[in-house]
């Protein structure tokens, strides 16, 4: 069974190794920021919005109500 593991992870490592270098370069972008205007502000309430969509890790890992 190790053996039948071994190979799967060394053809595993192969193929992403050539698929990786199959990719094309990076394109070259350009960017200009305009440092005199300024935008909406962002609400104090948005941040942290995005640690409800992770799952369990809410109610099982950072909640304390488990003890």
């Amino acid at each position: 069974m190790k053996k039948v593991t071994t190979s799967i992870m060394v053809l595993s490592i192969a193929a992403a190794s050539s698929f990786a270098q199959a990719q094309q370069p990076a394109m070259k972008t350009d960017i200009t920021l305009n440092l005199s205007q300024t935008g909406e502000p962002i609400e104090p309430f948005i941040y942290g919005q995005f640690i409800e969509h992770l799952g369990r890790c809410i109610y099982g890992g950072i909640w304390a109500e488990m003890l």
